[in-house]
């Protein structure tokens, strides 16, 4: 082998090594960026939002005292039933409209300090009851879900017998519903980022691909 084919062997070498390392960083580069735009792409959510915020659901007591609240901004609600010390049974409902045509879906968790089977809850779809839970403690282990058609009337209600001896109280969780902006295809801003960011990334591996070819002719 000749002087010159040697330096031509060597000068090779060195750009496949400088190509190499250059492919290593962009990597990193990729693996980095695209696991903090994965955590970013988890975004904070309400479930009981317009056209499902708690104002757009109507409360109504029928011999009962029953409440409901929002403790967190809308991720759940607490819906309490009646216990108004009559003695005689009643019942709570919260209804809403659909705003569309499609699966409602919760979960829910039950609890009361009154014996199983004096209080209860349960979801209405067209004033058609299907009761939930009636013991403390019972809890979805998967999300319940049922269809409603745009301008159905559907919701919960919480029932009694005797009004006394403290309420059961119904906590509802990761509701979704038809119309509901967080059930919609629109990417979320972290999806968005995801996007900017892969792109960004390619036009880095891209840059440092052609500085490396670059850098290996003038050397």
């Amino acid at each position: 082998m000749n002087k010159k084919t040697s330096q031509e062997v060597r000068k090779q070498r060195k750009t496949a090594n400088r190509s190499a390392k250059v492919v290593r960083r962009a990597a990193l580069v990729m693996c980095c960026a695209l696991a903090l735009a994965a955590l970013a792409s988890q975004p904070a959510r309400a479930d009981f939002i317009t056209p499902y915020s708690l104002s757009d659901f109507t409360l109504t007591n029928t011999n009962a005292d029953g409440t409901v609240m929002t403790p967190d901004g809308g991720l759940s609600i607490v819906f309490t039933g009646g216990n108004n010390g009559s003695g005689e049974p009643g019942f709570t409902t919260l209804v809403t409209t659909a705003a569309a045509s499609g699966l409602v879906q919760f979960q829910f968790s039950y609890f009361s300090f009154d014996l199983p089977g004096n209080d209860g809850s349960g979801y209405l779809v067209n004033n058609v009851f299907t009761p939930l839970a009636d013991t403390s403690g019972t809890a979805s282990s998967s999300p319940i879900s049922f269809n409603v058609t745009a301008g159905e009337i559907f919701g919960f209600e919480m029932t009694t017998v005797d009004n006394e001896f403290e309420p059961g109280v119904l906590t509802v969780t990761d509701f979704s519903a038809p119309g509901d902006p967080s059930t919609t295809s629109t990417p979320e801003p972290g999806s968005a980022l995801l996007v900017l960011t892969a792109a960004f990334v390619v036009g880095f591996c891209r840059r440092c691909a052609l500085s490396g070819v670059l850098g290996g002719q003038g050397k």
